[in-house]
């Protein structure tokens, strides 16, 4: 085994400055589409590139609307992007896919369970994961092996510049090792495997946490299933590498100096640890707070907003900040013990709508996201659904989650004033910006009015 010392920490990897609207859309036959599936002809790649280039596309809008700029920093540490949700149902409409569609809707609310538990800091979370052939996939969602989603994921984060390309390519490749040994019919149930997951290595890590994962190969009454345990551990870099060490005295016998993170990522050891001490909240504790009715009103509120026919962006991100307001508050009072939590209350849905635009309105705390990048919500929605005239026609909501039962009014500083049907189009994010002024989202730029067209016919 290497001296710890000896070990590298990161390699310098340069930084893209990178703008999704930039990136050229590969060549893609759609002629060749069956049954409404993905073209037999293209490469895996190729449909990996087209899904970043479709998601760069939303979030394009999503941005538009909501007065952001691009920021990749924002992009790599953010833990749950809701525009990735509407992708995936887009995409799923786009190809008739309604069963699909709906092992999805499954798969968002999973999805959102398991980031308030990274939010929370849960010290130990379980995954399932079916086996279909000799791939591992999502328990709702069985559209694709997971090894694709991340894939996708190590693109996505290509694209927007992550500076832990290594790490992120480790954990693929550890993956898929543990998928080969333990989707093997021939693999006794029981089986385990342990990946050690330690902090990032490089400045302002996207993944913050000290994790411990086991994978175990268990059957049920669907047949069999991997099941993994995270946990939150109390270690540093001298914990890990002597775990590991501990667990395959050979286990460092070929390092390659790549960064040691990615290493261990990439090395998963069969075996398990006994008595491994976990930090953390407790799983009992965060059930308490879940099943809060006014939680999961606000959860089922975000559901319909990303799911809706016509997206609003607005009403999308409120959610989101709602969410994370409203898990905030439930565990303040459930750790403070003082009994004033909403288990026991009925909430109408008026009043989890109404709840949706006061706490949305908010601009949620950046927590950690228990080894995954920040879970944290948007800022600037109380300006963004100010009334009266603002500086970008693109940031007005008006008729939110179909509360508001009049048209609003929508004008710009400018002096244009959006009729009823342009209140539509600014309400879906078709339109983005002042039709007389240009100002783009966030900023009214009345030197830079449109110049008239000469007429033609003069």
């Amino acid at each position: 085994m290497p001296a710890l010392a000896e070990l590298p920490q990161q390699r310098d990897l340069s930084m893209r400055n990178f703008n999704p609207a930039d990136f050229v859309m590969p060549v893609i036959d759609y002629s060749r589409r069956v049954e409404g599936r993905r073209p037999l002809s293209v490469s895996k790649d190729a449909l990996i590139a087209e899904d970043i280039w479709e998601h760069g596309q939303l979030q394009n809008k999503f941005d538009a609307v909501l007065g952001r700029k691009y920021d990749s920093k924002d992009m790599l540490t953010r833990s749950y992007n809701p525009v990735t949700d509407r992708w995936r149902i887009e995409k799923l409409r786009r190809f008739g896919d309604k069963e699909g569609e709906a092992s999805y809707r499954k798969e968002i609310d999973r999805n959102i369970e398991t980031n308030l538990r990274e939010r929370l800091q849960v010290g130990e979370n379980v995954v399932t994961y079916r086996i279909i052939g000799n791939e591992l996939y999502s328990q709702d969602f069985l559209e694709e092996p997971f090894s694709d989603v991340l894939k996708r994921g190590i693109e996505y984060r290509l694209t927007h510049g992550t500076q832990e390309a290594e790490r992120e390519a480790g954990e693929l490749e550890g993956w898929r090792k543990v998928q080969k040994k333990l989707a093997d019919a021939n693999t006794p149930v029981g089986t385990k495997m342990t990946v050690f997951s330690p902090p990032g290595m490089v400045e302002d890590s996207a993944y913050d946490r000290q994790l411990v994962d086991e994978y175990e190969l268990v059957e049920g009454r669907d047949g069999r299933s991997v099941k993994l345990t995270r946990r939150i551990v109390d270690f540093d870099t001298t914990d890990y590498a002597k775990t590991a060490h501990s667990l395959d005295f050979h286990y460092f016998d070929r390092y390659d100096e790549r960064p040691l993170d990615a290493w261990f990522l990439s090395h998963p050891i069969e075996g398990t640890l006994a008595d491994l001490k976990i930090k953390g909240m407790s799983s009992s504790a965060f059930d308490k707070i879940y099943q809060s009715p006014l939680l999961q009103g606000i959860i089922q509120e975000y559901l319909g907003a990303i799911t809706a026919e016509n997206v609003d962006w607005r009403q999308v991100a409120l959610t989101i900040n709602a969410i994370y307001n409203q898990v905030d508050a439930e565990e303040k009072a459930v750790l403070s013990d003082t009994g004033k939590t909403e288990q026991q209350l009925y909430i109408s849905q008026d009043a989890i709508r109404s709840k949706v635009q006061m706490l949305g309105m908010q601009t949620p705390a950046e927590r950690g996201g228990a080894g995954c990048p920040t879970s944290k919500g948007y800022d600037g929605m109380s300006n963004l659904f100010s009334t009266g005239s603002f500086n970008s026609v693109s940031s007005y909501g008006g008729k939110v989650g179909g509360i508001s039962g009049s048209c609003p009014e929508i004008k710009c500083p400018c002096g244009w004033k959006a009729s009823e049907s342009e209140v539509a189009s600014i309400q879906a994010g078709t339109i983005t910006r002042c039709p007389v002024c240009d100002s783009p989202p966030g900023r009214y730029a009345p030197n830079e009015a449109k110049k008239e067209e000469p007429d033609l016919a003069a």
